[in-house]
């Protein structure tokens, strides 16, 4: 797995990826990518490869047919660094992606009172969150919608 280019994640992502952004209490929400795939010989690799450019998580579980599947997580900033690498080459969840690192642009930064503690999101703030986290949700449920 020496070279991978961003086609490629851009496309397995398309396939086997989520976006998210959800609510982590006070200090406002935080951004979720994640790519489940069963586990092969061949998958492992990748993913662990996906996991030391990027950083984020490998947890491995059973599927429902209790085939060992793999879960690649990432959040925060490395998560924003990930999608904008893919950007220009998703295909399937380009709005999705691009709603998300649009909020994530144009949010504002955190910020910490005299003691270095995490001054809590205004309700505005939060309801703006909110708003971009359900549309990325209505956006996901639509594109898994099966073609009648």
């Amino acid at each position: 797995m020496d070279i991978i280019s961003h086609q490629y994640i851009a496309g397995l992502f398309d396939g086997e990826g989520s976006v998210g952004l959800y609510s982590n209490g006070g200090s406002g929400f935080g951004v979720r990518v994640q790519m489940v795939q069963t586990e092969t010989a061949t998958s492992r690799p990748l993913w662990e490869s996906l996991q030391s450019t990027y950083g984020g998580g490998i947890s491995y579980v059973k599927s429902d047919r209790h085939r060992p599947k793999m879960n690649w997580a990432l959040s925060g900033s490395k998560a924003i660094e990930f999608l904008n690498d893919i950007l220009p080459y998703v295909i399937l969840k380009r709005d999705q992606v691009k709603l998300l690192l649009t909020w994530w642009e144009t949010r504002l930064p955190l910020q910490r009172d005299d003691k270095g503690r995490i001054v809590p999101r205004t309700n505005d703030e939060r309801q703006q969150a909110k708003a971009v986290a359900d549309m990325l949700r209505r956006m996901k449920k639509e594109y898994d919608s099966p073609v009648s």
